[in-house]
């Protein structure tokens, strides 16, 4: 079924196409979407005004560059400086913040980091269960690791159900590092993964 204007005998597949069309005949209607659109339009002082708000924006503390080194609005405030940052965040939204800002590809190159398996849906896992931020680099509580499965030999099946939360800190007892706090527990998982085999 097809709709036709009076005005001009233009087809239309649809009633609502055909009103929106109606509206254009009308010439006060056309006169001030003609200002909107004029005002709408991107002049050269325009671009001008929006790239010096950025760059003020962008100058101001608590904004950070991305990866590549280029200040991005889409990384934009970070840390404490957020308006929607929490600091007893739960671990799901800690988990999401990490995989935003320290993505896989970028920290290990879609590897484990115990076994170095390519995969492109790895776990991030704690190093072990503490509920403070470190801001200054998040990445020290964190690592990515072969996802939980059914497989026995699964790096993180194998930590987290071959070690409880005390173990974890006598395992983990003085590494101060990340590599160190890595390393520790690189090899712990790895002997278990000979032992079960």
């Amino acid at each position: 079924m097809s709709f036709i204007c009076p005005e001009c005998n233009r087809e239309f597949d649809s009633k609502k196409g055909l009103s929106n069309h109606i509206r254009w005949h009308n010439p006060k209607f056309r006169e001030k979407m003609k200002k909107i659109q004029k005002i709408a339009q991107n002049t050269p002082e325009s671009k001008e005004k929006k790239s010096k708000s950025l760059k003020e924006v962008w100058n101001q503390p608590g904004y950070r560059e991305n990866h590549n080194g280029d200040k991005s609005s889409m990384f934009g405030k970070f840390g404490k400086d957020h308006p929607t940052f929490k600091e007893d965040a739960g671990i799901t939204a800690k988990h999401n913040w990490i995989r935003k800002y320290y993505p896989q590809k970028v920290i290990c190159n879609d590897k484990c980091e115990i076994c170095a398996k390519f995969n492109l849906n790895l776990n991030l896992a704690r190093f072990r269960d503490n509920n403070e931020r470190n801001m200054e680099d998040p990445m020290i509580d964190y690592l990515y690791i072969c996802p939980n499965s059914r497989k026995k030999n699964s790096c993180h099946l194998i930590y987290d159900n071959n070690l409880f939360d005390k173990e974890k800190e006598e395992l983990l007892a003085g590494a101060t590092t990340r590599e160190e706090k890595l390393e520790r527990v690189r090899e712990f998982v790895l002997k278990n993964k000979i032992n079960s085999n």
